[in-house]
């Protein structure tokens, strides 16, 4: 098999060679440029399968530069950063990160969350939809406006995800539903949580607060405005849509979502998260819909 090929960009020479000898011996084909011009231009030479970027690079930023490939590529992206800065990471995932990691870190949780970001990128490559890219969205661009009959957030559609088709639009409209308990109660041995359950149901309008979301043509408003959602974000909303006020961890949204088994510290579900959130929320940094419950995991909150 051919080694996948690993675009590091940092500025830091020291950092960007032990990282490409360890990628090296890992199997990977690493290539390394310091600034945004040489990974522009390595990108144009040669086919990559995955980024690493450094947000504080010389010249043009780690920002601008993923804001220039999400423009020409198809590419995961997986973000470094040194800065503690909320607003950055959220910029950088609204952009289309597909991961990002803390400075310092331990090469091992790179090397993991690379495995796991290629993984996905494979499996939405192999159903024929990549996850993210423009052509797999559903289309909001021309809503005909939310229904007249749409109803608050409750029992709702959840998309299908089986293996060829979870990743798609399509999969995205499809409709499911669950058996409710209240909420914060849950079944046994759920710590009070919850757990998803899946069962179809007819197709829907829902409300949640300032979001409105059209269950039969998967489009998305908020505030009355049309909201691009990658299939992936898309399928998160319309699940949380019928677990309203319900606590679940990352490992139980991953697991029902994805549906496939959770890896530990993966950020996978924090990522998108942050997207949904930048997407929807009247103010992201001060999310009133997804909140998080400090220790247990998120909830969606969708009356006062």
């Amino acid at each position: 098999m051919t080694p996948a090929t690993i675009l590091i960009v940092d500025d830091e020479p020291d950092l960007t060679r032990l990282l490409a000898e360890h990628l090296q011996r890992e199997g990977f084909a690493p290539l390394v440029a310091h600034d945004a011009e040489t990974a522009l231009r390595l990108l144009e030479e040669t086919p990559c399968d995955l980024a690493i970027l450094d947000i504080m690079l010389p010249g043009m930023d780690g920002i601008d530069l993923l804001r220039r490939l999400r423009q020409r590529y198809d590419l995961p992206v997986i973000m470094l950063s040194a800065k503690d800065s909320p607003m950055d990471k959220m910029v950088g995932l609204s952009l289309g990160a597909d991961d990002y990691v803390g400075k310092p870190f331990s090469l091992l949780e790179l090397t993991a969350r690379i495995h796991a970001v290629l993984r996905r990128a494979r499996k939405a490559a192999a159903a024929g939809i990549p996850d993210g890219s423009a052509d797999a969205r559903p289309d909001s661009s021309t809503p005909a406006g939310p229904s007249a009959t749409a109803r608050a957030c409750g029992p709702a559609p959840l998309p299908a995800a089986n293996a060829s088709d979870r990743d798609g639009a399509t999969a995205a409209a499809s409709a499911s539903r669950a058996t409710h308990t209240d909420p914060g109660t849950g079944p046994a041995g759920t710590s009070g949580m919850g757990t998803p359950d899946l069962a179809p149901l007819a197709n829907e309008v829902l409300r949640c607060g300032p979001v409105t979301v059209d269950l039969s043509t998967a489009q998305v408003w908020a505030d009355g405005k049309p909201v691009t959602l990658t299939p992936r974000e898309y399928q998160l909303l319309a699940w949380w849509l019928r677990n309203p006020g319900r606590v679940f961890t990352k490992q139980q949204i991953y697991e029902a979502v994805w549906g496939e088994p959770y890896v530990a510290d993966d950020n996978t579900v924090t990522v998108h998260i942050h997207r949904l959130r930048a997407k929807i929320e009247r103010d992201p940094e001060r999310p009133a819909l997804i909140q998080t419950v400090r220790g247990l995991g998120y909830r969606l909150v969708c009356g006062p």
